[in-house]
């Protein structure tokens, strides 16, 4: 039991040391689920991070198993669908467990995007069946959405995208010419800055490398390099 709660605060550990920007919860009698990924829409090839939690609400000390790792674990739908190529990924929250008033367990799991389908909105479901002596079984799953974007990506040479940013390669600031919102994006798909043009955009916390700028509307990224 020990190993398994040691197990837990490291999962917690990585779960709240990334940014989740795209999350949905729910009550269910004495539990409230979460789930949340770190963007709501991902380039690809982009790399997704998600996350489940399950929190104790009540006043009173709970005690509840997940009886089996076969009906606990994370899948993808589109519409009523599972997608085989996100892989069925089982959640390790498996075994007894003890949760104190506003205590929570939680997992974290990542997949790459490269297989979605541009232009589509998928379900992320988190689901944990659990076994108790409740008169009030708690639902056993929730979900949230996310959607795969563009896969288009023009390189810094191509002059229709030029009008975009003013100039490339960035240093210090990220000049946009153009009126509409705008993202930043890393190689990794995660979402570092958000602007409405024209602006200019302060980079100089960002690490030196590749980005994508994103137009809101558009199907077309402009990679953009960022120097020191």
């Amino acid at each position: 039991m020990k190993g398994i709660i040691l197990i837990l605060l490291l999962i917690c550990l990585v779960v709240f040391s990334q940014v989740y920007t795209n999350i949905s919860s729910e009550t269910f009698s004495v539990l409230k689920y979460e789930i949340g990924t770190d963007l709501n829409i991902y380039p690809r090839p982009s790399t997704l991070f998600t996350y489940l939690k399950i929190t104790n609400i009540t006043d009173t000390t709970l005690f509840f198993q997940t009886p089996s790792p076969n009906i606990c674990y994370y899948r993808v739908t589109k519409g009523n669908y599972e997608v085989g190529f996100f892989p069925l990924v089982t959640l390790p929250m498996i075994g007894s467990f003890t949760l104190t008033p506003n205590e929570s367990i939680a997992d974290s799991s990542i997949w790459e995007t490269t297989p979605a389908i541009w232009d589509t909105t998928y379900k992320i479901w988190g689901i944990l069946n659990i076994a108790t002596s409740w008169s009030s079984f708690p639902k056993d799953s929730h979900y949230v959405e996310f959607s795969i974007g563009s896969t288009d990506i023009a390189e810094e040479n191509e002059g229709h995208m030029n009008s975009y940013s003013f100039q490339n390669p960035i240093r210090g600031a990220l000049i946009i010419g153009c009126s509409g919102q705008y993202e930043v994006f890393d190689i990794n798909g995660r979402r570092v800055k958000t602007t409405n043009g024209p602006s200019r955009v302060d980079v100089g916390n960002l690490a030196p490398g590749i980005y994508l700028l994103k137009r809101e509307g558009t199907k077309t990224c402009q990679k953009i390099t960022i120097l020191r």
